[in-house]
This record gives structure tokens, C-alpha cells and sequence, in this order.
């Protein structure tokens, strides 16, 4: 991840947390294979989001 675009995750990060941290209570399907996921990935690695966006 290059400066500029960590910088800009790091200046949303928090109120993106805050706006959806309760989105998966009604969805544990949803939660169920991030959580795999998240437990998969080693401490302090980092992940790429490839996203799903249409035109990308």
C-alpha cells in the first residue's frame, strides 16, 4: 500500500468502524466467513482488498 493511499485509509478508518460496527449482528452468515478469514490471516500481515465493484 503506498503512503498516500494508507494515509487516506487512516484519515476514514475510524468513522467507517463506528458507522458499521454492529452491521453483522443481524447477518452471521455474513460474519461467519470473515471470521475464518480474519483468523487465518498472521498478526501484523497485511491484506488486500480486491473489492467487487463492477468495474473492478
Amino acid at each position: 500500500m503506498t503512503e498516500a493511499a494508507r494515509a487516506c485509509h487512516d484519515a476514514v478508518a475510524e468513522d467507517h468502524a463506528d458507522h458499521f460496527r454492529d452491521v453483522f449482528a443481524a447477518r452471521p452468515l455474513e460474519l461467519g466467513p470473515l471470521t475464518g478469514f480474519a483468523g487465518l490471516v498472521e498478526a501484523g500481515r497485511e491484506v488486500t482488498d480486491r473489492g467487487a465493484a463492477p468495474d473492478g
